[in-house]
């Protein structure tokens, strides 16, 4: 998992082995890395947080050798602005006595852990549980659904949650999104337990009415019928939806439920597999186009082989420009088959100035 932490464009430190010399020195970053592959003793490490960090430090990656309650204590007490820290604890074959820990980082927005697969973490989240309350994103590495299912999850302040092809059973995605409060943003594709009973439960029991962002990309075990069910209830909430990468969801269910996607700033849709129905874009622009005027991102990823044109397909796109002025972005599938004309994409051109000001009097006067 150490392989594969993410990149800071803020300055890192990593400690080397001949640390007397680094020590020497003084140092401001906000973002440390420390190695896993490095010797690096406790004793040498306790003193960097107060000596070297301090309250510059805001981002923070521990090996399992480094996660112990001496390690923890000295970050909560030396390092107050502390937001962001990955856990690794994907190597470990047991964990550190922690039944000594009194502190920990209390101001995190963010934290990562890399799960091992020959321990239980139960007792050392219990352990932080009281110290992370205010804890925005839990980004959890080889998740298994007996242990997410312990979690506390209704005691949480957590807001968006990530769990794109994961092998989290339905019976585990009903627990958790039944018990978090006030969860925003839902990235939930790929996932085989992800199904009709996963949507009917979190739609009955409400905790769905903070959403407004859902990314379904690829869950092929949801039925339009479903889909459709949810959305009419919450779509009128939605800032982003994608709805992307199943077949079976084709342009009579987007053109049901924009009437409804009033503040939908971003839409995914379509996939590229060829599909045996055809989609009709002049229809679909112009249903966007009448319902969603905040939309700012579109992307379309059919196979040009199933898009149909009309002799009205350019209306289409002209009430999508002068309704949709906040388009920015405008995202078409290309196959190997089709090559995108740039005459073609001439109808795109920013708003003229007298049609922008006509649209805003019209806005100002409602």
């Amino acid at each position: 998992m150490a392989a594969n932490r993410v990149r800071h464009a803020t300055m890192e430190a990593r400690i080397p082995t001949a640390g007397n010399q680094w020590a020497a020195r003084e140092f401001l970053g906000q973002s440390a890395a420390l190695d896993q592959r490095v010797v690096i003793t406790l004793k040498r490490f306790s003193l960097t947080p107060s000596t070297r960090f301090g309250a510059s430090l805001r981002y923070i990656e521990l090996p399992i050798e480094l996660i112990t309650h001496t390690v923890l204590h000295e970050l909560a007490n030396k390092c107050p602005n502390l937001t962001h820290m990955l856990l690794d604890f994907s190597t470990a074959m047991q964990l550190h006595d922690f039944s000594e820990m009194q502190a920990f980082p209390t101001k995190l927005k963010y934290m990562c852990i890399c799960l091992s697969e020959v321990i239980f973490m139960e007792g050392f989240m219990r352990k932080i549980y009281n110290f992370i309350n205010g804890l925005e994103i839990l980004h959890l590495i080889d998740l298994q659904s007996e242990y997410v299912m312990q979690v506390e999850w209704e005691k949480s302040s957590i807001q968006e949650l990530d769990v794109t092809a994961t092998d989290l059973s339905t019976e585990c995605l009903i627990d958790m999104l039944s018990r978090i409060p006030g969860l925003r943003f839902l990235s939930a594709g790929q996932l085989n337990g992800f199904n009709d009973s996963v949507l009917k439960a979190w739609a009955e029991l409400g905790n769905a009415r903070n959403l407004i962002a859902l990314d379904l990309d690829s869950s092929d075990n949801l039925t339009d019928d479903a889909l459709h069910k949810f959305l009419s209830r919450y779509g009128h909430q939605l800032w982003g939806l994608a709805l992307s990468g199943m077949p079976h969801i084709t342009d009579q269910l987007w053109q049901s439920v924009l009437p409804i996607l009033t503040n939908a700033k971003i839409l995914v849709m379509g996939t590229q597999e060829r599909l045996g129905v055809n989609i009709h874009v002049d229809q679909l622009m112009d249903g966007i186009a009448n319902n969603c005027p905040n939309l700012e991102r579109l992307e379309l990823r059919w196979d040009p082989e199933n898009l149909r044109f009309s002799d009205k397909s350019q209306k289409a796109i002209d009430i999508l420009r002068v309704k949709c002025i906040k388009l920015r972005c405008l995202s078409l599938s290309v196959s190997k088959r089709n090559y995108i004309n740039p005459e073609t994409l001439n109808s795109f051109e920013p708003l003229p100035a007298p049609l922008y000001r006509e649209r805003k009097e019209d806005e100002a006067k409602e």
